[in-house]
């Protein structure tokens, strides 16, 4: 039962020392913020009376500004008396139209100030407009004065012009007058206006004092409160804490107070419950482990070890205790910089190894060892070390390794079978073809000897005519200068013409080249053939290589080519390919399985088509026939070995299999589509690399 729990819900009335500190902040709070609204409210009426002075100074420049034009204005008329010239009409004219503008101005100077002033200057700044109304009227008089003066033609000795003067100067000092007396009435409202700012500046700084004072005394009650409510209970969790620390788990915090401080002892001793728990659960869990544990210090003294690591070494722990790690459990890299132990405390976070551990009495037991480092405020203080036996999983390894090295000597010989066969399947497709190929031979051999044979008579006819030449050169370095001579030398000319007619000279010369050619021909497709059938029967290299598989296709074509053509006609669409990483010689005999089977699978004369493409990495092999097709049933068995649905002695059942088998030992794929009646197409995709 939590007693603290329960004492606290009997008090609940009682003022916790949050509530008392929170009360008395908040009373802080509200005298700072009555400090603060009084000074913003200062600050908010300086603002105001300074913008009254603004504006009311910059009215006031605007009068003293239309005082100045006035004064300017003056200057034609009294010019003009004196001058007698058009310019100073013109000049007052220009002067006056500026005192009316500088008069415009300040109307809507003033109605500017008045949008944003406060009531009392929007009273004083109305006065102004009524007098700056009135000062219009006296300006309208004063034009109509200085218009007439400068109206005169001569004024010099008229007695008007005096009277005029007279009329104006009035005018003037009126002018003058409210234009000094509203001056003087701006001034005196502005000097009033910095007065009233200097007297609530020495309000705000007597309101910042005040608060600065409050704030000081308020902080050192506050702080003198919480230090006397917090240090006693501390101090007394300190002294329980020492007494925890040095071994005494039976030391519980006094609870006297029911707020934060009483809360913090009750939470103290529920920390302290859950640490002595957590040390029950820690030796349970230490002494519960299917593995060896033990805990070791910096100086490889044993600290603490379970009852597995007493079977494992046979000491009991109360014995191991205090001593050397090394003296119980033994290996050959103790006392060493290799030193598992060492390297640990040195700063390796942890460290899994498998190593033959030696007991003090000489058994040698393997171990699966974890060394993992024991910190203290991320000071390494020791390391805690587990070991599991593995004695039966080594044992189960060495029978894995025992029939894993069987295995491999299964598969090696399983190898050497599949060699053996493919090599079987070649020898047989080569006795299948033998027939065909020897046929292939035939054809050139035959006419090769027959064109032979013809050269033989052409020889002869020939030689002969050769000897009627030398004859005849012969006569005719003897007697060409005597009659008798040239009767010989004509007679042998009709002979040796006779002869060419004879034996056809003009054919022979034009059929020996063609029989010349004729012979090389057959005797290049007879290399071929057998170049072909060589390759195709060799077993290979057992090395990859780069081929160009539309050669390989016509290679292989070369060799079944008497098994197509009198079945089928053979269409090429090869495409631009790269060379490909292969064993040709398996691919070759994968190209003569599939031309073989759709040469067969034709009945009457038919199409065989090849298309070759390169398509993302691949290239890409169709060979398609237009045969009998596959009957759906057996699409799902035709590379399984042995099958067939050939007749006995046909075939062996192993063609397709082997194909199958090639191509995925290239690590390509071969699809089949087949329609009953329509034919069937082969799809073969090869890795370029």
């Amino acid at each position: 039962m939590n007693w603290c729990r329960i004492s606290g819900e009997k008090n609940v009335g009682n003022l916790t020392l949050r509530g008392k500190i929170t009360i008395f902040a908040v009373t802080l709070l509200l005298l700072m913020g009555c400090s603060i609204a009084a000074t913003v409210y200062a600050l908010h009426r300086i603002h105001i009376v300074m913008y009254e002075a603004k504006s009311i100074f910059i009215i006031e420049r605007q009068f003293q500004k239309m005082a100045l034009c006035f004064e300017k204005s003056l200057m034609g008329p009294h010019d003009y008396l004196i001058r007698r010239t058009e310019d100073e009409k013109k000049r007052f004219a220009k002067v006056f139209e500026k005192l009316m503008i500088e008069n415009a101005n300040l109307k809507g100077l003033i109605m500017d100030t008045r949008l944003k002033a406060t009531p009392r200057l929007c009273q004083q700044l109305r006065e102004t407009e009524k007098r700056l109304l009135a000062l219009e009227e006296v300006f309208s008089q004063y034009e109509i004065a200085a218009g007439k003066v400068l109206g005169l033609k001569n004024p010099f000795g008229n007695p008007k012009a005096g009277s005029y003067m007279e009329e104006m100067d009035a005018i003037v000092d009126k002018v003058t007058d409210v234009l000094a007396e509203e001056v003087m009435l701006l001034s005196e409202i502005s000097d009033a206006a910095i007065e009233q700012i200097h007297t609530l500046y020495q309000h705000i700084m007597i309101l910042m004092t005040i608060l600065g004072i409050v704030a000081v005394l308020a902080g050192s009650l506050l702080n003198y409160y919480v230090i006397q409510s917090i240090t006693g209970p501390v101090g007394h969790l300190v002294a329980t804490t020492r007494k925890i620390t040095s071994g005494d788990f039976t030391a519980r915090a006094k609870v006297e107070t029911h707020d934060e401080i009483g809360e913090l002892a009750c939470q103290f001793n529920e920390m302290v419950d859950n640490l002595v728990g957590a040390r029950e659960l820690t030796s349970a869990i230490l002494h519960g482990s299917g593995d060896g544990m033990r805990v070791i210090d910096k100086d490889f003294n044993i600290f603490q070890s379970n009852v597995e690591m007493e079977k494992l070494t046979g000491i009991a722990s109360g014995e191991s205790v205090g001593q050397k790690c090394y003296e119980h459990f033994h290996h050959e890299v103790c006392h060493t910089e290799m030193c598992t132990l060492r390297r640990v405390l040195m700063g390796e976070e942890r460290i899994v190894s498998e190593v033959i551990k030696e007991t003090r009495d000489g058994r040698k037991i393997p171990v699966q060892f974890v060394a993992t480092p024991l910190k203290k405020g991320g000071e390494i203080i020791g390391v805690i070390e587990s070991f599991r036996d593995i004695s039966e999983r080594k044992q189960a390894e060495e029978a894995l390794q025992k029939s894993h090295d069987e295995l491999e000597q299964m598969l090696q010989r399983l190898k050497e079978t599949q060699a053996q066969v493919l090599q079987s399947e070649k020898l047989a497709s080569i006795g299948q073809l033998a027939a065909g190929v020897a046929h292939e031979i035939n054809n050139p051999t035959g006419f090769i000897s027959s064109n032979l044979h013809s050269l033989a008579s052409y020889e002869k006819d020939i030689s002969a005519l050769i000897a009627e030449y030398r004859s005849l050169i012969s006569e005719l370095n003897k007697a060409v200068a005597t009659e008798e001579g040239r009767a010989a030398i004509s007679e042998k000319l009709e002979r040796i013409a006779a002869l060419e007619k004879e034996i056809d000279i003009e054919f022979l010369l034009d059929d020996t080249p063609n029989l010349i050619k004729e012979c090389r021909e057959g005797t290049e497709q007879i290399k071929k053939i057998v170049i072909d059938l060589k390759d195709f029967a060799h077993p290979g290299e057992g090395k990859l290589k780069y081929a160009d598989i539309n050669k390989c296709l016509d290679s292989t074509l070369n060799i079944v080519w008497n098994e197509l053509k009198y079945k089928a006609t053979v269409t090429k669409e090869y495409g631009d390919l790269p060379e490909v990483q292969c064993y040709p010689q398996q691919l070759n005999q994968v190209f003569m399985n599939l031309l073989v089977n759709a040469a067969q699978a034709i009945e009457n004369k038919g199409e065989i088509r090849i298309v070759t493409q390169a398509n993302d990495g691949y290239v890409e092999i169709k060979i398609s026939d237009t045969g009998v097709g596959i009957p759906k049933e057996n699409l799902s068995k035709i590379f399984d070995p042995f099958f067939t649905t050939k007749e006995e002695g046909k075939g062996t059942g192993l063609g397709l299999n082997v194909t199958y088998q090639i191509v995925k030992k290239h690590k390509g794929t071969i699809d089949v589509e087949s329609t009953v009646g329509a034919g069937t197409t082969f799809t073969i995709r090869i890795p370029v690399d």
